[in-house]
């Protein structure tokens, strides 16, 4: 994912950032999340699911609407 995204750019991303990653996630590694915590500025928060692959919001949705749920709130 992060070869095919604007890598260069994300460190530009400048608002409140929560991640959420699946750690089972075969399309967009752990790993990819790992860049993007680490490349953009503002990461309030790095959330990891359990068993989650590639799209927990359809799968473990309970498990992310917690996560968001303080970051829509604030």
């Amino acid at each position: 994912m992060l070869d095919a995204d604007k890598t260069l750019e994300i460190d530009r991303v400048t608002v409140p950032t929560t991640l959420v990653w699946g750690d089972k996630d075969t399309l967009t590694p752990l790993s990819d999340g790992t860049t993007m915590q680490d490349k953009i500025p503002n990461v309030k928060s790095w959330n990891v699911i359990t068993g989650a692959g590639h799209s927990p919001h359809d799968t473990h949705t309970t498990e992310v609407a917690d996560i968001i749920e303080p970051s829509v709130k604030s």
